[in-house]
């Protein structure tokens, strides 16, 4: 989460088009990282966030999205690792793009250009389930207050408007290099 000031009309106007392109396309993903934080407690878009986050599993394609999303005047920011991120921007809006991996007992996603990883327990993710979000349906994590607390502890349940992801979630692992992480992942030593 960043600390603008969200244009709540521009954000649920840009998350709901492109739910109509995903599930047009037959594209699954779910509310991730702020997102599902403000879905979840303030069943809003939380107020000092400045993106939207969604979630994708490893087999989603982006490839397959950019045309539409080109057409359609989304900006494509590719963060150049297998395609395992993607942010968007859309009148100066950002949208992240988080592609999941599974490996064993976890689910990792890469962040911050690759240097990072977000790791979590698979049950976390191996269940989606549906909720109420804006007057549509979206899909989070089935354990989402599980997701919540291994992402932002266990006071997520609380408003932290200086809350900086690269200093305070949990489950962030931080190497020097995208060499390190694709390293640590081979190793497959993960601890959560």
């Amino acid at each position: 989460m960043g600390h603008g000031i969200l244009n709540k009309k521009l954000a649920r106007e840009i998350l709901f088009e492109l739910q109509e392109i995903f599930n047009r396309n037959k594209v699954k993903f779910f509310l991730a990282f702020g997102t599902c934080l403000g879905a979840i407690r303030e069943r809003d878009f939380i107020a000092h966030d400045d993106d939207i986050d969604l979630g994708f599993f490893e087999d989603t394609d982006f490839n397959l999205l950019k045309g539409e999303l080109i057409k359609r005047g989304y900006k494509l920011h590719p963060h150049d690792l297998k395609g395992a991120e993607l942010s968007l921007t859309k009148g100066g809006f950002k949208v992240d793009l988080a592609k999941y991996y599974k490996s064993n007992d976890i689910y990792y996603c890469y962040s911050f250009n690759s240097k990072c990883i977000v790791v979590l327990p698979k049950e976390n993710l191996d269940i989606l389930q549906e909720i109420d979000f804006l007057g549509s349906k979206f899909l989070v994590p089935s354990l989402v207050e599980k997701y919540l607390e291994y992402t932002y502890t266990k006071s997520w349940k609380e408003e932290k408007p200086l809350y900086q992801m690269w200093v305070h979630t949990p489950n962030l692992i931080k190497k020097e290099s995208k060499e390190e992480i694709e390293k640590y992942i081979a190793e497959g030593n993960f601890k959560i």
